[in-house]
């Protein structure tokens, strides 16, 4: 892997900027992936072909290909970026579109030259393809899975079926784990790359649309495979199990699904605020009321530090890959959860228009919400996810206690400052032994902030924002400690439901690291948000679930003004400045 940090290296923004440009504004009718058009697609459910034919045009798939294949693909933050401009206009055409990575990934991790120089080539074209994992009878529990490829003389023969697959009809290739029977042997798993004009049309089919609530125009449906043949090529061999090639890969696909939930909240925060400055209640506007206001800024600021969480995630692919069994999972917990409840939080403000289907702002809100509840279920649900959090909370807890008692790791900060630092750049494509299925109990982004938390001299911090960066450190340690003393004799499973909830506890704790670290890495010339601390103290407040006072309603006013100023000024909900078309 080429990996690389360039300071203030901001050609994903300006490339993206003009994609906007080319899509146009999602509101306008004459926009190439406008709302309308998304609607209809949604209330036919039928699949968004004319979005996807706009973004193979423009050539958006050559982000899906590594640098190193000729392809566009060197920095995984731009790649999300991508994934969240199509997100904002419509998350059936984005899911669709992010569904083709997925099913590449395994080839990039495992692939020999010509499976992946097939794959290119299927790319440039623009076409679509997908990833088969889960059947029916099994879902997430893939260990069982049941599709055999029974080995006859040079040749494969595929048997069984898949359930639940994004583009099984639409795709031109299918990457399919299976069951690999070799004359004499025992059954492992395995994952084959299939392009489908290489396969008799007479041994397998793609079953038919399987409805769903949200992303109704979606290809969701199945496969189903007769003694199909295949070339016995098309194994993804590796010095690697199968399964650990599915699960590496999954690493990165779940911080790239952020993205999509990113995109969801810019429109949904967008609408809701722009009712709230339109609308007169009570002979004032809507956005004087204060429950509003506190509403709006709680959201706004827990949008920003998703954002920041899925920075982190971005850049930790190509900087910190050995801790991405970690991070991925947090990332892919964390945001499509916060995406779904600050949605429901909008809605409130909102009111009775969230729920209608084309009255208002062409019915997209409730589209959004119904859209954005699929992205915490696919490349590892939340229970998933949790799990496997839970499974380190062990080793986490026992280094970073050692490292606070013994005052280490003096340079934590200094490791994690690029996966803050707004204008920084993290680029390069991780091999696949360089990621790890275990974090060995190392988290950089925990130890950096106890670190900071150690000096008091270290920032710059008010004493209110001070008291409450203290207070998060305070309730690090306590959980940390719960954990050591759950884990010291065991005293409850890593699965239990314990477990699951404190592995909740540590990945919000982790979010308010995030911010603290991120104020700290950063100041104005960076984003202006960071000349003020309003929307770090909101975030902490919230987290740490302190109560409000009258005098929280200043900083309100400050963070709706923030907002308002982004709205207005045409950029994207980020820290970073980029411009969009609405």
């Amino acid at each position: 892997m080429s990996r690389g940090v360039s300071c203030m290296s901001l050609n994903r923004i300006t490339t993206m900027e003009q994609l906007e440009v080319q899509l146009g504004d999602p509101a306008v009718l004459d926009g190439s992936l406008h709302f309308v058009l998304s609607h209809e697609y949604d209330e036919a459910e039928r699949f968004p072909q004319a979005h996807i034919e706009t973004l193979r045009t423009l050539g958006c798939f050559q982000y899906f290909i590594p640098a190193r294949l000729g392809g566009q693909l060197a920095e995984f933050e731009q790649l999300a970026l991508l994934c969240r401009v199509i997100a904002r206009r419509d998350l059936s055409t984005a899911i669709a579109f992010g569904q083709t990575f997925l099913g590449a990934l395994p080839v990039w991790l495992a692939g020999n030259t010509q499976q992946q120089e097939t794959l290119a080539a299927q790319l440039r074209e623009g076409g679509l393809g997908c990833l088969a994992l889960t059947e029916k009878a099994h879902g997430s529990d893939i260990f069982a899975t049941e599709l055999m490829a029974r080995q006859s003389g040079e040749h494969l023969y595929l048997t069984g079926n898949k359930w639940l697959i994004n583009n099984a009809n639409k795709g031109v290739s299918v990457t399919v784990l299976a069951k690999r029977l070799p004359p004499g042997g025992s059954p492992e798993l395995c994952l084959l790359y299939l392009p489908k004009a290489d396969l008799n049309p007479r041994h397998w089919q793609a079953t038919g649309k399987i409805r769903t609530h949200g992303i109704r125009g979606a290809d969701i449906s199945g496969l189903e495979f007769r003694d199909c043949k295949v070339d016995p090529n098309s194994l993804l061999k590796s010095t690697e199990p199968a399964l650990f090639t599915v699960l590496k890969g999954l690493q990165i696909s779940r911080i790239l699904c952020a993205g999509f939930s990113l995109g969801a909240l810019d429109s949904l925060f967008r609408t809701t605020l722009g009712f709230a400055r339109e609308r007169v209640l009570y002979a004032r506007g809507m956005l004087e009321i204060p429950a509003v206001r506190a509403n709006l800024a709680q959201c706004y600021s827990r949008i920003l530090v998703a954002d920041l969480v899925n920075q982190l995630g971005c850049r930790a692919i190509s900087q910190l890959p050995t801790q991405l069994s970690l991070y991925s999972a947090i990332v892919k917990y964390l945001v499509p959860t916060e995406a779904e409840q600050i949605g429901q939080q909008l809605s409130v403000t909102l009111g009775a228009r969230h729920y209608l289907r084309d009255e208002y702002q062409f019915g997209m809100f409730q589209k959004f919400l119904r859209d954005n509840q699929v992205v915490s279920l696919f490349d590892g649900s939340t229970q998933i996810n949790l799990g496997l959090i839970a499974s380190q909370l062990n080793a986490l807890s026992a280094n970073l206690l050692s490292r606070q008692a013994a005052s280490a790791d003096r340079d934590a900060l200094n490791q994690v400052v690029a996966l803050f630092r707004i204008g920084e750049s993290c680029s390069g494509f991780p091999e696949q032994a360089q990621l790890a299925l275990n974090n060995g109990g190392q988290d950089a982004v925990m130890a950096a902030f106890l670190q900071l938390m150690a000096d008091p001299d270290a920032t710059s911090f008010s004493p209110e924002t001070r008291a409450l960066t203290v207070q998060l450190q305070t309730s690090l340690l306590q959980l940390l400690r719960e954990i050591h003393g759950l884990a010291q004799p065991p005293s409850a499973a890593i699965n239990s439901a314990c477990y699951l909830e404190l592995a909740k506890r540590y990945s919000r704790l982790f979010s308010g690291a995030c911010a603290v670290l991120a104020w700290h890495c950063n100041d104005a010339s960076q984003a202006a948000e960071f000349a003020s601390p309003a929307i770090l103290q909101e975030y902490l407040r919230y987290l740490l679930a302190v109560p409000l006072t009258p005098a929280c309603a200043a900083r309100h006013g400050e963070i709706i003004d923030m907002a308002v100023a982004k709205v207005d000024q045409r950029y994207l909900l980020s820290f970073n400045a980029m411009h969009i078309q609405s």
